[in-house]
This record gives C-alpha cells, structure tokens and sequence, in this order.
C-alpha cells in the first residue's frame, strides 16, 4: 500500500502527514463487509464509518466554493446564469471522473471484489466521489489553500475551454440545438439495457435523431445516462448528414 500511496501522491502533487486519511479517501462503501455493518450499526452510530463518504461529502462544498470563487473573479463577463452553468458543468460527475482519471485514482481504490469485478474502478459516479473525498482529505490534511491549488489545477483549464467554447448549457440541451438548427428535428432517448440491483442500477441509452442512432451512455440514472449519449453524439458529430426523406423517430 505504501508504494501505492507514493505513486499518487506524486500524481497529485502533495505528500500527506496523515497516510490513513488518505487511505480513508480511496476507500468505498463496498470494501465494508456487509455483516461488519450490520454487527456494527450501533457503534457506527457514534463513531463515523471508515469509508470514504464523510470526506466526499466535505470535498464536495470544497469544490462547489473554489470553482465558483475562480469563475467569479476569473470571468466578469459572464452573468450569473452563466457562471452556473460553468460551474454545473465543472462539479458534474462525469467531469470529476474524468479528473480523477488524469491522475489514475481508480487504481489506488480500496473497494470489495464485487465491485472491482463490474468495473467500479472506471465508473463515473465511483471515480466523482474518489475526487471529492481526495480533496476533502487534502483539505483537513495539508489545508484549505492546498486543496484548492489541487482543484484548480484540473478544473481552471477544464473552466478555459468550457467558456471559450460557450457550453453552457448541458450536452442534451446542446445536441437539440444542433440538431434542430441543422435538419428541425428533435433528439429522441432510448433506454436500451439495465443492469444491477434497484438501489445500484447502471443505464444504457441511446439518443436517436430519425431513428438513427446517434450516440449511447451509461449512467447510475436516466439522466445521467441521457447526458453521456447526447455527449457521444456531439462529440461524433455527424447529425447533419443524416438522409431528408428518412421517416421520424418513433
């Protein structure tokens, strides 16, 4: 583990005083035995669980304060409705996963067997709050401006990009706009796969523009699912090249 713990920490940039609570951050739910919860309900009750929640939880109004202290100060010229939505776009999961992919944070999760065998070190909403408990364990142990160097250093020039390229609106609000100024159609979403147990269920969905399909996402909900297919499709780009005289979408 402490080998481990080396290789990120040079990824992120700081060495911890305290190799528990960074131990802490990088530890899921799932790494908790079901019957070690149980026997231990009332003890949790007044001693926190030794998962990674708590931190996210704090790591999480850290992000929300810093990206929104940055794009204030950064960007005048954008109204209040635009700051918003940069900083939505910033703190969404699918970014913050992306985050901690940069610095390969799904590897160095401590998480149980189950989870590793359907791919809970890739999954987005896993790998978001990864991100968030790492910033809210760098917070409380190299301090406030620390963790805010660190968030910063992902998402000022994720903020760059999204303001240079004006997406201020989500990706399905995106797509519609493409799609309907290029051929006055409208984006159709399409759940075609679900897997998992009810309180875990991942989607698979397809957006379809004339019943062609132009993109599929997964996500821990319809939306978020929504939201990685119309990002595929933009990114292929290639809704303006489909036939006229196709029917529409059903």
């Amino acid at each position: 583990m402490s080998a481990a713990i080396e290789e990120l920490e040079t990824a992120i940039g700081y060495t911890f005083n305290d190799k528990e609570l960074l131990r802490l951050a990088l530890t899921h739910r799932s790494a908790v035995p079901e019957g070690a919860k149980r026997g231990k309900a009332k003890a949790m009750a007044m001693e926190p669980p030794r998962t990674n929640e708590r931190l996210e939880f704090l790591g999480d109004a850290i992000l929300a304060y810093v990206t929104a202290n940055c794009l204030y100060h950064t960007y005048p010229q954008l109204s209040e409705g635009e700051l918003t939505a940069t900083r939505a776009a910033l703190v969404q999961a699918t970014t913050l996963a992306r985050f901690a992919r940069e610095i390969s944070l799904g590897q160095h999760l401590i998480m149980g067997h189950g989870e590793e065998m359907t791919g809970g070190r890739d999954r987005d909403p896993l790998l978001a709050a990864a991100f968030e408990a790492l910033v809210g364990a760098l917070s409380l142990d190299q301090g406030f401006d620390a963790a805010s160097a660190f968030a910063l250093r992902l998402a000022h020039p994720e903020a760059e990009i999204i303001v240079g390229e004006r997406r201020f609106k989500d990706e399905k609000s995106q797509l519609q706009e493409k799609v309907q100024a290029a051929m006055a159609q409208t984006p159709t979403y399409h759940v075609i796969d679900t897997q998992g147990p009810s309180h875990k269920r991942i989607y698979t969905i397809e957006v379809r523009v004339k019943g062609i399909v132009m993109g599929s996402g997964t996500g821990s909900n319809k939306q978020a699912a929504q939201r990685a297919a119309a990002r595929a499709a933009l990114e292929k780009g290639e809704w303006d090249k489909i036939p006229a005289s196709l029917p529409e979408d059903v």
